[in-house]
């Protein structure tokens, strides 16, 4: 559920950390902050998914086959043959 007054410091606390050159896209969120605003944004997804006809964000075409957090990671560090990759 949406909590405004959970939602409007954490936003803050991510435009603050993406506008500051010295820390550029990096923000320090607890576990639970984190996962709050993951879960946030997924179903903020698959709303805006259902408006347009889909089922859920993930059915989305040009979402499908986009590499996940775990494929660019290991495409980062340089091993081969990583699965997902291809669709880069």
């Amino acid at each position: 559920m949406f909590k405004p007054m959970r939602v409007c410091p954490l936003q803050q606390k991510l435009v603050d950390s993406v506008r500051n050159a010295n820390a550029h896209t990096v923000a320090d969120f607890s576990s639970k902050d984190a996962d709050f605003l993951v879960s946030l944004c997924a179903d903020w997804l698959d709303g805006m998914a259902l408006l347009a006809g889909y089922d859920q964000a993930a059915s989305v075409s040009a979402l499908l086959g986009v590499p996940n957090d775990e494929d660019l990671s290991t495409l980062l560090y340089g091993q081969e043959n990583v699965p997902g990759c291809g669709t880069i």
